[in-house]
């Protein structure tokens, strides 16, 4: 009786600590959140790389972040897609797609540079639709945080004065 006893209470013991480390592991923050459409995963986003930076040409923060769209099993690579997004408006931009091989070798790679006439409307119920609102959501619950890691908007009289330090002429113009 008494190593029946001591097996039940390795076991409980065994069991009390696989449990406590399951516990531990679903606490730490996932790195990957999902992007869902009609009940179906069709992308993931980085969380730890996703960040608010300033646009620069108007007077408002971007969410910067990298999607990557669920593979075809049928194809034998995969993707990566930069996007910013506009917070005030419903508006993307794709930057960067870039198409991997499973082994991780680079296929192809486009990329564009940042320019306000490429933001486009995202379609209602299109794919670009839901990595919107997955990301968004993602960054609205995590905004203090967000905006805490924005860098400040660079003082522009000191970088003229460095630029003039130079011997560059800087011509300002009212457009």
């Amino acid at each position: 009786m008494d190593g029946y006893k001591r097996m039940i209470r390795s076991l409980v013991l065994a069991m009390s600590f696989l449990l406590l480390g399951t516990a531990q592991a679903s606490m730490e923050p996932a790195r990957f959140a999902a992007v869902e459409q009609n009940g179906a995963v069709i992308a993931q986003f980085d969380t730890q790389t996703l960040v608010y930076e300033r646009d620069p040409y108007r007077d408002e923060l971007l969410v910067n972040v990298w999607l990557k769209p669920t593979p075809d099993n049928m194809l034998d690579s995969y993707q990566l897609q930069h996007y910013l997004f506009r917070m005030t408006k419903r508006e993307i931009m794709l930057l960067d797609q870039v198409d991997y091989s499973r082994s991780g070798g680079v296929l192809s790679r486009i990329t564009k540079e940042y320019s306000p006439a490429l933001w486009t409307v995202p379609l209602p119920e299109t794919v670009e639709e839901s990595y919107y609102s997955a990301v968004l959501k993602y960054a609205q619950a995590h905004d203090k945080e967000l905006r805490a890691a924005v860098q400040p908007k660079a003082d522009n009289k000191k970088r003229k004065d460095q630029l003039a330090g130079l011997g560059l002429f800087i011509v300002a113009t009212n457009i």
